[in-house]
């Protein structure tokens, strides 16, 4: 694939998520010249599939309007997408994403994809996403795929939120054990007493928000520091996406003989413990020793691009790796 004319030839990548929607535009070399946000792109978590869409579109205008390129420059078009969930669904985005001419090509996959591919060299393994919602996804060897989507259920942010709530309130009320969360929620907070806390996130007019990601980092910062009631809510989480992790494996075929990468990556692995990942990562080597785990040096929205230019019979060599990686750092 060559350029002609005014025609660049741009590759686009979209990670759409439930909290933030990420659009990133390459040239052929992998020289990253756009960026842009925009906000929840999920079809199912959005207040409507329409405004999941129009964030979208905000997300992929601002990284054109940055690379100063236009939609018809963009000859692949790439999506990997919380909410590409059942057949109508893919069915519905590729349409939609035809009509807003947005790539002589597109290709759409579910965000548990888009995150495997941006850290397994070849597109297959198991992978873990960890962002505001979970994504688990596989691609075996003989092609196949399978991602846990609505199969996984009470397994993502909110819910550990809420642990972490349930935790700090036991313990204030004396059913549960003392624990360290109590001090960092209050600190997040910036309230005296567990009783202000909980009437700041609960009375009738609350505009709070519960600070998610500065309560992710304080539970796994007091799992690292031994507090027993954090350990058990990591424990139980890192477990469960163990199970789910388990379960695509085998839903892929792959076998106890077999190596193969179990890829992590989303903004809960930003934190310094490993602990999510190496617990995750027990529980699937245990039936699947030849797991190997990868902490994904790339974003899910790169994986994305990566499925791009793979659908547009670009090579991605190492040194399209190198300009990806050098250009992403004075665009994000």
């Amino acid at each position: 694939m060559t350029s002609t004319g005014n025609d660049m030839n741009l590759i686009l990548g979209v990670d759409a998520g439930n909290t933030k929607t990420l659009a990133v535009l390459a040239t052929q070399k992998g020289e990253i010249i756009g960026v842009g946000r925009g906000g929840c792109g999920d079809i199912y978590g959005a207040l409507s599939p329409q405004a999941a869409i129009a964030e979208v579109k905000k997300a992929i205008h601002s990284a054109l309007a940055k690379a100063e390129a236009r939609a018809q420059d963009i000859h692949t078009g790439a999506f990997s997408m919380a909410g590409a969930d059942w057949p109508e669904d893919y069915d519905f985005l590729k349409k939609t994403m035809k009509q807003l001419a947005l790539g002589k090509k597109i290709v759409i996959v579910n965000d548990a994809m888009g995150g495997l591919r941006a850290g397994s060299q070849d597109g297959y393994g198991v992978s873990v996403v960890l962002g505001t919602g979970v994504a688990i996804g596989a691609k075996g060897y003989n092609d196949s795929s399978w991602h846990g989507s609505h199969w996984i259920r009470r397994l993502d942010s909110n819910h550990l939120v809420e642990e972490i709530i349930n935790a700090v309130l036991l313990s204030e009320l004396g059913i549960g054990s003392s624990t360290s969360l109590t001090d960092r929620v209050l600190h997040i907070f910036n309230k005296k007493t567990v009783e202000n806390f909980l009437h700041a996130i609960t009375h009738r007019d609350n505009s709070q928000s519960k600070r998610k990601n500065k309560m992710m980092a304080a539970l796994l910062d007091e799992a690292v520091n031994n507090d027993d009631a954090a350990q058990e809510i990591v424990q139980r989480f890192a477990e469960r996406c163990g199970d789910y992790a388990l379960t695509a494996a085998y839903k892929v075929k792959f076998r106890k003989d077999q190596s193969f990468p179990l890829v992590f990556s989303g903004g809960m692995f930003r934190h310094p413990s490993s602990l999510i990942m190496d617990i995750t990562t027990e529980r699937v080597r245990a039936k699947l020793p030849g797991a190997i785990p990868i902490l994904s040096r790339f974003e899910p929205m790169i994986g994305a691009l990566f499925l791009g230019f793979e659908a547009a019979n670009i090579g991605i060599s190492a040194e399209v790796k190198e300009n990806l990686k050098k250009t992403m750092q004075a665009h994000y």
